[in-house]
C-alpha cells in the first residue's frame, strides 16, 4: 500500500488560511473606506469580506476534521500490519 506524504493537506490548509487572512484584510479595509451607514459601518466590501471569512473558516475546520478522521481510521484499519 502506498503511503501519502500529506502534502495535499498542507496545500488545502495554506489556501484556506490565506483566504481567511484576505477576508480579515477586506474587513479591515471596509472599516477604513467611507460607509453608507454610520451606526453599523457597512459598505460594498462588508458582505464579501464576511462571506470570505466564514467560508474559509468552514474550509479550515472541515479540512482539519477530515484529516483527524483519516489519521484515526489509518491507525485502526485492519489491513495495516506491523512487520519487524
Amino acid at each position: 500500500m502506498r503511503r501519502r506524504n500529506g502534502s495535499s493537506f498542507a496545500k488545502f490548509l495554506t489556501v484556506f488560511a490565506v483566504l481567511f487572512g484576505l477576508g480579515l484584510g477586506l474587513c479591515g479595509l471596509s472599516m477604513i473606506l467611507p460607509s453608507s451607514d454610520q451606526e453599523f459601518h457597512t459598505n460594498w466590501l462588508s458582505l464579501p469580506s464576511v462571506l470570505l471569512m466564514v467560508l474559509s473558516l468552514l474550509g479550515l475546520v472541515g479540512t482539519l476534521v477530515v484529516r483527524v478522521i483519516a489519521i484515526a481510521l489509518g491507525r485502526f484499519s485492519p489491513d495495516k500490519q506491523d512487520h519487524q
